[in-house]
């Protein structure tokens, strides 16, 4: 998941978050994937939301933080450089 999130055409990484989505909300078993490659997921999504300002990336964003939010604690001050810049 997290190669097409990083992959080069715009459509494609669009996609790939809106995939995410979708499994996250239908698929329990893919939460305990998505905690081990969190950080660079959550960086990956902000930097194609500001590259798109795609709404519908912006509700899977909220469901990540929502969902990981410990997880996420961590890098909390590297979203937020990330948001501000």
């Amino acid at each position: 998941m997290t190669s097409l999130l990083q992959d080069t055409e715009i459509p494609v990484k669009v996609e790939a978050g809106i995939a995410l989505q979708m499994l996250l909300n239908n698929q329990p078993k893919v939460e305990q994937l998505v905690i081990q490659k969190i950080k660079p997921i959550s960086m990956e999504l902000l930097q194609i939301i500001r590259d798109t300002e795609n709404d519908d990336l912006t509700s899977v964003m909220q469901k990540i933080v929502c969902t990981y939010h410990e997880q996420l604690m961590p890098i909390a001050v590297d979203i937020c450089q990330h948001l501000v810049s």
